[in-house]
């Protein structure tokens, strides 16, 4: 019977021990928005939102991409000497609203921006430039070119600069699409080459020679042709740069 009212205390014992180093650290939720809640987390889906009780007895949720930290420290009055808070990493949500849609529209009005006016663009107006850096950094991964391979297959294997054009690169699409055209004129008008009667020991014959309109017309077709290889590659890269300073770091 003392055995059992033993064996009784040391569970209650244990309990209380239990309860005491829980009463000894609260939960604290610290937002973006520059809000900190304390109190004790009643629930947490990760990636998507917290609820916490803080005093008082009112139940706070708070969206997993508002929030920085998710902490625990010494509650008021409590020795924890010898101890350590947990603090515990966020992991990362999907895509933030940004207040009130702020994210889509920053997506909205940057995606397929020509090259140009991305060099001029002020986005101050969609409150870009107070996102948090990952927030930012989020945005520019959403938006930032990565097709430079398949336009360089377009303009290797077709003519009149496709691959440029679904790149978003004009200038060279246009570059090539006049070369194209003007090797396809000069074909059909008979610019390129021309024909020339001439006698030998056989009789008459007829020699066939590249014309000089004809010949700047075939280097003028090669030199787009390269360039439609190349410019993928620094077209992405230029955007991307200048997408960055859009957007900030």
């Amino acid at each position: 019977m003392k055995g059992a009212r033993l064996s009784l205390s040391l569970v209650f014992i244990a309990i209380g021990i239990g309860l005491a180093a829980q009463a000894a650290y609260v939960d604290v939720v610290v937002t973006k928005d520059g809000n900190t809640y304390k109190g004790v987390l009643l629930e947490n889906r990760l990636g998507d939102y917290v609820k916490i009780e803080i005093a008082g007895g009112s139940i706070i949720k708070v969206d997993y991409s508002n929030i920085v930290a998710l902490n625990k420290e010494a509650a008021q009055g409590v020795s924890t000497q010898g101890a350590s808070a947990q603090v515990e990493a966020v992991p990362p949500g999907p895509s933030p609203d940004m207040g009130g849609g702020a994210f889509d529209a920053a997506q909205a009005r940057l995606s397929g921006l020509p090259r140009a006016e991305l060099r001029s663009i002020d986005l101050g107006d969609l409150g870009i430039k107070s996102w948090a850096p990952a927030d930012r950094k989020r945005l520019y991964n959403s938006l930032r070119k990565t097709n430079a391979p398949g336009a360089f297959v377009l303009n290797l294997l077709l003519p009149f600069g496709i691959g440029s054009y679904i790149q978003g690169d004009t200038t060279t699409g246009t570059y090539q699409l006049l070369s194209s055209v003007g090797l396809v004129v000069g074909s059909i008008t008979g610019i390129l080459y021309k024909t020339t009667s001439k006698t030998g020991t056989d009789g008459y014959y007829e020699e066939t020679e590249l014309t000089p309109a004809g010949c700047l017309i075939y280097i003028n077709y090669l030199a787009a042709y390269a360039d439609g290889l190349v410019s993928p590659w620094l077209f992405q890269k230029d955007y991307n740069q200048e997408l960055q300073k859009a957007i900030g770091p």
